[in-house]
């Protein structure tokens, strides 16, 4: 039988504050029957275990000058302090609370999860969530662009009271964004090639994939995909190639737009497909760059390779463009 684990309290007849407590530490308040807990040994989480629906989990901060936070806010850790948090990615997001009250220009109270009655300017039996464009608000409209995070926050009983939600929010994919969402520009290009393009150890624009597009909306989605072959310069070599997707000369940097081929061998058909959110309503190039992965892997693109029982010959093939934009 498994031996049993016992947790000791500390006890006394006033409230826990900082630095009372070390990390996992618990305090329990003798006349009030508030149990203390504390994860970093210098602030304290109250948690009050009787069973009733205004029960709430509060952190105090006391330490954090000239915070600027206001009541409203939903925050996010930031090592000691807490921030105004904001759904525009998964990082900014990852909000654990909603300020209930400010005490000071130091001091504020985040509520994790529970009932509160601190709140203002709400709207009664409203759901709110993260908002995904100013940083330390709420929004009654769910977040649905391409990258965004639906994250509820706080449901709302009446104009200055309900609940924080501590719910795990959801990071808006392809499927969601462009739901119900119709194209409403689409440009499509084949080039026409003349020769095979030798890719060298340095990054070089792909011939073919570049067009300058102006999206209709500054508010839509930009499905850019370029259709191509990739090869070695030399049949029955292994391909090593490298390719990224640079819009006006920069590139971009989210998971997924860069490609890296390895060990293939001799020639491979690749779609590329990424997806951008708009960058307003002004042209702007976008490209698609490569380059091989060391002179010993020599690698082309636009060819293939082709064996009619003899020695292998190469073969053109023309790439196709698409970019299409959803709104």
């Amino acid at each position: 039988m498994a031996a049993g684990v016992t947790i000791k309290v500390k006890r006394k007849t006033t409230a826990f504050t900082s630095g009372e407590l070390v990390a996992g530490e618990f305090g329990l308040d003798t006349v009030t029957g508030i149990l203390y807990s504390s994860i970093d040994g210098a602030s304290v989480f109250e948690v009050n275990p009787a069973v009733g629906e205004n029960d709430a989990i509060t952190k105090a901060i006391t330490s954090d000058t000239s915070h600027g936070l206001t009541v409203n806010s939903p925050v996010r850790p930031s090592g000691v302090v807490w921030v105004d948090a904001l759904a525009d990615t998964v990082d900014n997001a990852e909000s654990f609370g909603i300020i209930t009250s400010v005490e000071a220009s130091d001091a504020y109270t985040v509520t994790l999860s529970g009932y509160t009655d601190t709140v203002t300017g709400m709207v009664a039996d409203t759901l709110y969530y993260l908002d995904p464009t100013t940083a330390g608000t709420l929004t009654t409209t769910k977040p649905t662009i391409l990258g965004q995070v639906a994250k509820p926050m706080f449901w709302a009983t009446s104009t200055t009271a309900g609940y924080v939600l501590n719910m795990r929010g959801e990071e808006v994919t392809a499927n969601e964004a462009f739901s119900g969402q119709q194209a409403i520009q689409q440009v499509v290009q084949e080039y026409d090639v003349a020769a095979a393009q030798n890719l060298t150890t340095t990054h070089a624009d792909i011939d073919g994939s570049d067009n300058s597009f102006t999206p209709v909306s500054a508010s839509s989605v930009i499905k850019y995909e370029f259709t191509f072959h990739a090869a070695t310069q030399v049949a029955g070599e292994n391909l090593r190639a490298y390719f990224k997707l640079m819009v006006n000369g920069v590139m971009e940097t989210e998971s997924g737009t860069a490609i890296y081929l390895n060990g293939v061998n001799a020639d491979i058909e690749v779609h590329y497909a990424y997806l951008v959110q708009s960058w307003g309503t002004s042209a702007q190039i976008m490209k698609l760059q490569g380059r091989e992965h060391s002179a010993a892997t020599d690698s082309k693109v636009h060819a293939t390779y082709s064996w009619d029982g003899t020695a292998p010959s190469t073969v053109l093939v023309r790439p196709l463009l698409t970019i299409t934009e959803y709104l």
